[in-house]
């Protein structure tokens, strides 16, 4: 979800490790995306046609339909309106009536809902605004991160579910990714981007090569993602985590003073946080001791040391519940140094991991 500049809706800080994807900025080209709205009420003879098809990887679910319009050029807010629509074919594939809407902060504001269950008799059952129950997920200070969930009544084997919504956000996000591939396989997928007036906005493929065409439409006001049949992620025992495998596409704000500086410009921001948070001898040389790397080998070994240390010993934030973070609470210390916050703590954010690294990688030459 985007959203302004509090709690976790800052999504920017990671992607200086991403240089192998491809980038493409805002250029002209381009149609206009479908307005998103309603599903219809009654099940078509193609949806009512569609069967258990394990050889086409049709087993539990078909999403027919999952559509997303952000428009972050509206005054004062973003809006976001979504829409999915899928045919359940067992009872594993229920899960897709479980439903959270990524309503965050109080500012936030639900301006339109729609959910309902097509049955295979056709009798429909609606699920109004007054069932959606929120559910306060982290709070600090004043702040507090919200979501809206709910669960469609009367989904069975054979229905078609139809649900979605608009959002109005304070601020917007500089960093949004979006997942192209789910559990069950994907019919129709469309996301339309419109970033706000000013900003260039930019976007990169994650695994996009290796699935399925995906058509991206760019002009100078927006960008639209376009893919049909979409494969699903099939979960295997000791497989990565399903974002490293997942097709996704990633939008995001390019800053700096033209689009071909935009890459030196994001490493000489990195150098410089964390020149300005790492750079203490004191707290390197401890921690080239805590590891224990040894004098006089290649720094390809002492780099694949501190690896494996920072594997074995630290906890990445990111993983951590919500209740941990906030057990937490107020013993959280200022942490004006990367290299004394990870040896302290032996926990860190993604980005203070990587200076960590980045720190030692320098300090060891």
């Amino acid at each position: 979800m985007n959203g302004g500049y509090t709690l976790s809706r800052i999504r920017v800080l990671l992607f200086l490790l991403i240089v192998l994807f491809t980038v493409q900025p805002l250029m002209a080209k381009g149609k206009k995306a479908t307005a998103i709205r309603p599903g219809l009420t009654v099940m078509s003879e193609e949806e009512n046609r569609i069967e258990v098809d394990p050889e086409a990887g049709i087993e539990h679910a078909v999403i027919l339909v999952e559509e997303t319009e952000l428009n972050d050029d509206v005054p004062m807010y973003s809006r976001t309106r979504f829409h999915l629509r899928a045919k359940i074919l067992s009872n594993e594939g229920r899960e897709l009536s479980n439903i959270e809407l990524p309503y965050m902060g109080d500012n936030d504001r639900l301006v339109e809902w729609w959910g309902r269950t097509i049955l295979p008799d056709g009798t429909v059952r609606e699920f109004t605004r007054r069932d959606l129950d929120s559910q306060v997920l982290l709070k600090v200070g004043r702040e507090e991160a919200k979501s809206l969930k709910a669960t469609l009544r009367g989904v069975v084997p054979g229905c078609v579910i139809d649900y979605g919504y608009e959002i109005k956000s304070e601020g917007f996000a500089f960093y949004n990714r979006v997942p192209l591939q789910r559990a069950y396989p994907i019919k129709k997928f469309l996301y339309h981007w419109v970033p706000l007036s000013g900003l260039q906005g930019a976007y990169f493929m994650v695994h996009g090569s290796s699935g399925p065409p995906i058509d991206v439409d760019i002009t100078t006001k927006h960008i639209t993602v376009t893919a049909t049949d979409l494969p699903h992620i099939k979960e295997e025992e000791y497989m990565p985590p399903r974002h490293a495998v997942q097709a996704a596409v990633i939008f995001y704000y390019m800053y700096g003073t033209s689009y071909d500086s935009f890459w030196d410009d994001l490493a000489n921001q990195t150098d410089r946080s964390v020149t300005a948070r790492s750079d203490k001898k004191k707290y390197l040389n401890q921690a080239v001791e805590a590891i224990g790397i040894e004098p006089d080998v290649p720094v390809e070994t002492s780099l694949r040391t501190v690896y494996d240390w920072m594997t074995a010993n630290i906890t990445r934030q990111g993983l951590k519940s919500f209740e941990e973070i906030e057990d937490k609470g107020e013993e959280s210390k200022d942490r004006v140094d990367y290299v004394r916050q990870i040896l302290e703590a032996r926990e860190g954010s993604s980005y203070e991991m990587v200076a960590f690294f980045l720190a030692l990688a320098r300090h060891l030459g």
